[in-house]
């Protein structure tokens, strides 16, 4: 017998195919969230969230870092932690990114790239899409000599690295 076809609602959620209501037992996967009110590992129930978790596990990972999958990753932390970068830091990140996301993720369509260096902080604030959902998901990267990298979601517009989420 298949395995039934998931049926999502216009949230993108998926539902449970015998009541036809979103199911806290249906999910997609597992987020890592430090700053969690419930569990450390909070469901993931819309396509959205999953493609937020795959874009920060594929951009925080160091080509090489996975034996098996050495070419997965990103250059970003090479990038955002050499300072001979500075000068030309925004085509280097905007490529490091769309690089990695066209190599694993080809169902995220990055609609914009904004990197801003203050100080000694580099903010990388990345918004995109997932197929063909209208509604823009962004994604914050903070890197600050002191603090080190920081991680965001939401609404970025004011966004300077505060902390991972």
């Amino acid at each position: 017998m298949p395995a039934p076809t998931p049926v999502f609602d216009t949230n993108f959620e998926l539902l449970d195919p015998v009541t036809g209501r979103p199911s806290i037992d249906t999910s997609l996967g597992t987020g890592f969230n430090l700053n969690s009110n419930g569990s450390i590992f909070p469901n993931i129930t819309t396509i959205e969230q999953q493609a937020l978790e795959n874009l920060k596990h594929l951009l925080l990972t160091i080509k090489g870092e996975i034996q098996e999958k050495p070419n997965f990753g990103s250059d970003l932390f090479e990038i955002l932690f050499e300072v001979d970068h500075l000068g030309n830091i925004e085509l280097l990140v905007d490529e490091a990114i769309r690089s990695a996301v066209a190599g694993y993720l080809s169902y995220i369509q990055i609609t914009e790239i904004q990197t801003t260096v203050n100080n000694n902080t580099v903010n990388v604030v990345i918004s995109f899409s997932v197929n063909d959902i209208p509604s823009p998901v962004d994604i914050g990267i903070s890197v600050n000599e002191t603090s080190g990298i920081t991680v965001e979601t939401g609404n970025l517009t004011n966004f300077e690295g505060t902390g991972i989420s």
